[in-house]
């Protein structure tokens, strides 16, 4: 089940998506319910290994079958969500350091969900460079910050 929910605030409302599985519980937990939600965006999975993809603040997202992250926006823009659209265009340009969107579950015109390739990480950038520094390997930023130019012109 899949319900926007409008919350009224003092100054302002907002819209929330709500996926629930067939007991009731969070549809990511579910992994029927989660079949269906990728099925919905259009990628075939067995669901056989389901993990959280990280901690986010406003959205859900999972790694499903160490294959696709499916992201779930849980608080929905109007219109077309930046994300999707971003990742379309730089599919369309040939850009290929970014994960490739294979499915997208959209309603009355708002993205509720994305899914994209996983792409398993080394870490992060911060983390990868404090741990060059600490090694004393200081060439490892400056000989990567040097593609960062090419690889987002």
């Amino acid at each position: 089940e899949l319900g926007l929910v409008d919350v009224a605030f003092a100054d302002a409302s907002s819209t929330y998506l709500v996926a629930l599985g067939a007991g009731g519980e969070d549809a990511l937990d579910d992994r029927g319910a989660l079949r269906r939600l990728l099925s919905l965006a259009g990628v075939q999975t067995p669901c056989a290994q389901v993990r959280p993809a990280g901690l986010d603040q406003t959205n859900s997202a999972v790694v499903v079958d160490e294959t696709y992250v499916l992201k779930l926006y849980r608080r929905i823009e109007p219109g077309p969500g930046i994300e999707a659209e971003l990742l379309q265009e730089l599919e369309r340009a040939s850009f290929t350091s970014t994960p490739r969107l294979r499915g997208r579950l959209d309603h009355g015109g708002a993205t509720l969900a994305i899914v994209t390739d996983y792409v398993a990480a080394l870490g992060d950038g911060w983390d990868l460079t404090a741990a060059a520094l600490r090694r004393g390997d200081w060439e490892w930023l400056p000989e990567r910050a040097g593609r960062l130019r090419p690889a987002t012109a």
